[in-house]
């Protein structure tokens, strides 16, 4: 698997990937962040999911750290709330 940490605090998602694997991926940055811009309850399902995907498959080959929580969203202006 690429990913070797996926954070998602709120809206924010946050993943890391492996040097190895950004050429095959036309990457040049290993570290990608976004917001997830969707009705509350979609995020909530999201989160739900990215838990599930990358729990999935052999040991050696998921994601050494996933942190998946609802406590950090982005609030009005781009300022961050808790």
């Amino acid at each position: 698997m690429a990913v070797c940490e996926a954070v998602l605090t709120g809206d924010a998602l946050r993943v890391s990937l492996r040097p190895e694997a950004l050429e095959d991926l036309r990457l040049s940055d290993g570290e990608i962040e976004a917001v997830i811009e969707a009705p509350a309850e979609d995020v909530v399902l999201f989160r739900e999911v990215l838990a599930q995907v990358l729990a999935y498959g052999r040991a050696d080959a998921v994601p050494t750290r996933v942190v998946v929580r609802a406590d950090r969203r982005i609030g009005p202006g781009g300022g961050r709330t808790v």
